[in-house]
C-alpha cells in the first residue's frame, strides 16, 4: 500500500533519471562553491573539510588525471578503502562518475581470496588503494588480467598515488563523455546465500532516482548536515548518505568509525543535523550517555537500518533525547537503498513497524507463485522503484530470479497491518547481519567445508544485544575425529573477512533434517538460543 501522500515509482521527473548525481554536486558549487561540502579523513588520518568549490576542483583534477593516464568510459575502478581515506576515496566515485567509469566498492575487510574474486569478476583496470591495504593487492595482482594499475591513497613510493594523478589534471577540465540514464555507474558486491557474493549492476539513472528518494525521504536542505560511520564501500554509505546529502547542496559528515565520543565531537564542532546508523551505535550511544550525556544541539533526526532495532533503546532514546525525531529504515542494496521508512511521527505508536512505502517506492508482500497476499498473511517483501538495480552480473538465471517485472525480490518475509505498516519477521534468504553487515550463511559454511576433519557445517544467526545478530557455526565432524575450534577460527580468520568470522562453534553428531534432506536451520537455531541461554 501507497502511502496516499507520497508520490509512486511513476511520479519520478524525468529529468532526475537523466542527470547523473556528480552533475547535480557540480552546480552546487557554481551557486554556492564556499558551502561546506564535506568532512572526512584523509591521507595520514587528518581529518579535511572541502567547500563545494574545492571538491568540485577535486573531482576535476583527478578525472583528468585519470583521463591522462589512460582510464576511459566504462573502464571499472575498484576502490579498496575504507573511511580512513574516505576524502579520497569519495572524490575518487565521483570522478569515476563524470568520467564515465565503472566504480567498484570492494570491502576493505576482505581477504586475498575474496578480493582475488570480487576484482577478477569485476574486471577492475585500476584498484585504488589504501596503503595499508596494499599488500593484499600486491599478493593478488599476477591473477588480475584486466589489471593495468593500482593507485596507492597516500605514498606510492615512485608509483602512482591519489596526489600524482590529482595534480596530472586541470581544475577546470572540460570534454567529459556524455551519459545516457542505462550506462553502468557501479558494480556492488552483496553477500547472499550462495557462496559467492553477487555483483550488482547499478546505472547512472538508478543511481539518481535512489539519491532523489533519500533527498525527498529525509527531506535534505542545503543547511542540513548528514553524518555517519557507514563504510565507503557500502551501499548505505553512497545511496543513503553521500551522494542525497551533496545532491541536496549540503553537507557529508563522515566518521572515520564507529567511536561513540568521536561521533559526539563532530556533531558538536559541524552542528551535525541528521545521524544515519545500524541499532549497534545507537545502544553504544545509550551506554556513553548514560555516563556523559551530551545532546548536540543541532540534530533534528537519529535514523537507523541495516538490521533490526530492538525496541528497549528506541523508547530509551526517545527518552534521553525527546527533541530528536526517530526514524527507521528498511531497504537493500538491489533495491537502491529504497523500500519503506517509519517516520517519527509512527516511532512510538508503531513500535517494531518498518514503516511503509518510502517516496516515489512501490512495496507489497508476495507468495512463492508471485501474487500478493493479503493483510496479515506472511509474504516476501517486493520493492519497485527506479532505484532498483538492473540484475547481477554475468548472473541472468539470478536476476530472472530476483528481478520480476521491475519488482525485486527481498528474499525477506514480513505482514502488513489493515493501515498499511509493514513488520519484517524473518528471513527467507539464511542471511546473517552483524553490526549492519550482511553475511551469506553458504559463504562462511563453504569456507569451513574446506577444513579437514569437519563432515559438516551449518552456520545461522544468534541474537547479539549489541550487533543485533552473531555467527553461530554447527559442525559435523567426521568419524573418529574431535573439534580444534581454537585452530578452525585461525583458519576462518585467514579466509573471510573478520566480521564474518563465527564467534560460537559448536560439534553436535548429526544435523537435524527434513524428509528431502535438508538441514533444518529453525532447529539449529533454537539449540543455538538454547546453548546461549536465551530465551
Amino acid at each position: 500500500m501507497q502511502d496516499d501522500y507520497l508520490p509512486g515509482p511513476e511520479d519520478m521527473p524525468a529529468t532526475v533519471i537523466a542527470q547523473p548525481v556528480v552533475y547535480r554536486i557540480l552546480a552546487h558549487a557554481e551557486t554556492s562553491p564556499d558551502a561546506l561540502a564535506l568532512v572526512a579523513t584523509a591521507s595520514a588520518g587528518v581529518e579535511v573539510s572541502r567547500s563545494y568549490g574545492a571538491l568540485r576542483a577535486d573531482i576535476l583534477r583527478f578525472a583528468d588525471g585519470l583521463r591522462r593516464r589512460g582510464v576511459a568510459q566504462g573502464d571499472r575502478i575498484g576502490i579498496f578503502a575504507d573511511n580512513e581515506n574516505a576524502c579520497q576515496a569519495i572524490v575518487a566515485i565521483l570522478a569515476a562518475n563524470l568520467l564515465g567509469a565503472v566504480f567498484v566498492p570492494l570491502n576493505a575487510r576482505y581477504t586475498a581470496r575474496e578480493l582475488l574474486d570480487a576484482a577478477r569478476r569485476a574486471a577492475c583496470s585500476v584498484i585504488l588503494a589504501a596503503d595499508r591495504l596494499a599488500p593484499t593487492v600486491n599478493r593478488i595482482r599476477g591473477d588480475l588480467p584486466a589489471l593495468r594499475e593500482i593507485i596507492l591513497m597516500e605514498n606510492g613510493n615512485g608509483a602512482a598515488d591519489f596526489k600524482s594523478i590529482l595534480d596530472l589534471g586541470a581544475p577546470d577540465a572540460q570534454g567529459w563523455p556524455q551519459l545516457a540514464p542505462d550506462d553502468i555507474s557501479e558494480i556492488m558486491f552483496t553477500s547472499g546465500t550462495t557462496a559467492a557474493p553477487k555483483a550488482a549492476i547499478v546505472t547512472h539513472g538508478r543511481t539518481a532516482a535512489a539519491a532523489h528518494i533519500y533527498r525527498t525521504m529525509l527531506d535534505l536542505r542545503p543547511d542540513d548536515r548528514l553524518q555517519s560511520f557507514f563504510p565507503i564501500f557500502t551501499t548505505a554509505s553512497t545511496k543513503c548518505v553521500i551522494l542525497p546529502i551533496l545532491s541536496a547542496g549540503g553537507a557529508a559528515i563522515i566518521d572515520a568509525g564507529m567511536s561513540i565520543p568521536d561521533s559526539l565531537a563532530r556533531m558538536k564542532t559541524y552542528g551535525s543535523t541528521i545521524y544515519y546508523g545500524v541499532p549497534a551505535f545507537y545502544i553504544f550511544l545509550l551506554e556513553h550517555m548514560r555516563i556523559q550525556p551530551e545532546r548536540p544541539s543541532a540534530l533534528r533526526l537519529f535514523i537507523y537500518g541495516g538490521a533490526a532495532m530492538p525496541l528497549t533503546p528506541i523508547r530509551q532514546l526517545a527518552e534521553f533525547f525527546p527533541e530528536v525525531g526517530l526514524a527507521q529504515t528498511f531497504g537493500s542494496t538491489e533495491t537502491g537503498a529504497t523500500g519503506t521508512i517509519l517516520y517519527p511521527r509512527y516511532t512510538l505508536s508503531r513500535m517494531g513497524s518498518v514503516g511503509r512505502a518510502g517516496p516515489y517506492t512501490a512495496v507489497k508482500l508476495v507468495a512463492d507463485d508471485g501474487t500478493e497476499v493479503a493483510d496479515g498473511v506472511q509474504g516476501e517483501f517486493a520493492v519497485r522503484s527506479a532505484a532498483v538495480f538492473a540484475g547481477y552480473l554475468d548472473d541472468p538465471a539470478t536476476s530472472r530470479a530476483t528481478l520480476k517485472d521491475g519488482w525485486v525480490l527481498m528474499g525477506d518475509i514480513g505482514y502488513r497491518d489493515a493501515d498499511g505498516f509493514f513488520y519484517h519477521t524473518d528471513r527467507k534468504k539464511d542471511i546473517i547481519i552483524r553490526g549492519g553487515h550482511n553475511i551469506g550463511s553458504m559463504e562462511v559454511e563453504d569456507v569451513i567445508y574446506k577444513f579437514p576433519d569437519i563432515e559438516e557445517a551449518a552456520a545461522i544467526a544468534v541474537p547479539h544485544p549489541k550487533l543485533g545478530e552473531d555467527v553461530f557455526v554447527f559442525v559435523v565432524m567426521k568419524e573418529g575425529r574431535t573439534l580444534d575450534a581454537s585452530a578452525l577460527l585461525t583458519y576462518c580468520r585467514d579466509m573471510l573477512a573478520d566480521y564474518k568470522v563465527p564467534r560460537h562453534i559448536v560439534a553436535i553428531p548429526s544435523m537435524p533434517r527434513n524428509p528431502m534432506g535438508k538441514i533444518l536451520k529453525t532447529e539449529l537455531r533454537v539449540t543455538a538460543r538454547e546453548l546461549l541461554g536465551l530465551e
